[in-house]
C-alpha cells in the first residue's frame, strides 16, 4: 500500500483479484479499518488512547466475526490475518445433495403445478400451470403474460388461475405444489399475507372451500413444465394445451 492514496488503497480492497467467497471481506476492510483509526483518534484526543496493536487486534476480530456471519459452518475461524485469508481461499464447503422426485398423484386426484417468469421485479411477467392426473398424464397446459407486477403477484395469480380451472371442470381433489414457499406458507396461514396480494388471497382461499386441496412447496428441478410454459408465453405469447 505504500505510496497509494487512501481512495487507491480502498479501490485496490474492491478490485483485488481473490475467490469469491473472499470478495465481500476484502470490500469490507477498508470501512472497518477506518473507523477502529477514527476511534483511536478520537480516543487519543479525549484521554483513552489506543495503540496501534489494538486497533489491528479489533480490525482482525471485526473480520473473525464478518466470516463467521457468512459462513456460520467454518468454526474455530483463526484470529489473524493471514491464516483467515488462507483458510477462506483453501475452504471447500460441503456438497448438500438433494433428491427431487416427481410423484404421481394418489387415485382420483389431480396434480397441479404452477410456476412464473418475470424479467424484473416489478416488470413483465406470465405465469404458467399443469395438470396431470394419477397415471401422470397431462389433463391441461397453459401458460400467458400478465399485467406487469410484482413476482409475488406473479405467484399468487397463477395460484388463483389454475384453481378457477380446476374448479371449473369439476376437479375437487387437488395436490397443489408451487415453487414459491412465501406463497404455500401464506395461504396456509403460516405467514403474514402481504397487503399488495391480499385480494388474490382472499379469493384463492374461497375457492379451497369449495374443493379438497393440499399445498405444496416444490423445488424448481421438479416444477420445469409450468416454468417452461410461463417462460414460452413471457417470449413466444400464450401456449394452452
Amino acid at each position: 500500500m505504500e505510496g497509494l492514496s487512501l481512495h487507491q488503497a480502498i479501490v485496490r480492497c474492491w478490485t483485488a483479484k481473490v475467490v469469491p467467497r473472499l470478495q465481500p471481506i476484502m470490500q469490507a476492510l477498508p470501512s472497518i479499518r477506518v473507523w477502529e483509526l477514527w476511534k483511536r483518534i478520537n480516543g487519543n484526543k479525549y484521554g483513552d488512547p489506543v495503540t496501534i496493536n489494538r486497533v489491528i487486534f479489533q480490525i482482525s476480530s471485526s473480520l473473525q466475526s464478518l466470516v463467521n456471519v457468512r459462513k456460520p459452518s467454518l468454526h474455530k475461524m483463526p484470529h489473524n490475518w493471514s491464516e483467515l485469508l488462507y483458510v477462506m481461499e483453501n475452504y471447500t464447503p460441503a456438497l448438500k445433495i438433494t433428491k427431487v422426485i416427481w410423484n404421481y398423484p394418489d387415485p382420483g386426484w389431480i396434480k397441479v403445478n404452477t410456476d412464473v417468469a418475470s424479467r424484473e421485479n416489478p416488470g413483465r411477467s406470465s405465469i404458467g400451470f399443469v395438470l396431470r392426473n394419477e397415471e401422470g398424464d397431462i389433463m391441461y397446459a397453459w401458460g400467458k403474460e400478465i399485467e406487469e407486477g410484482t413476482n409475488n403477484e406473479a405467484e399468487v395469480r397463477a395460484v388463483l388461475e389454475a384453481l378457477r380451472y380446476c374448479l371449473n371442470h369439476d376437479y375437487v381433489l387437488i395436490e397443489l405444489h408451487t415453487d414459491s414457499m412465501m406463497i404455500k406458507n401464506v395461504l396456509q396461514g403460516t405467514w403474514t399475507c402481504p397487503w399488495n396480494i391480499d385480494v388474490y388471497v382472499e379469493e384463492i382461499k374461497e375457492l379451497m372451500t369449495k374443493c379438497n386441496i393440499q399445498i405444496s412447496h416444490t423445488l424448481r428441478e421438479g416444477n420445469q413444465l409450468p416454468d417452461h410454459l410461463a417462460n414460452y408465453a413471457l417470449d413466444i405469447g400464450p401456449i394452452h394445451y
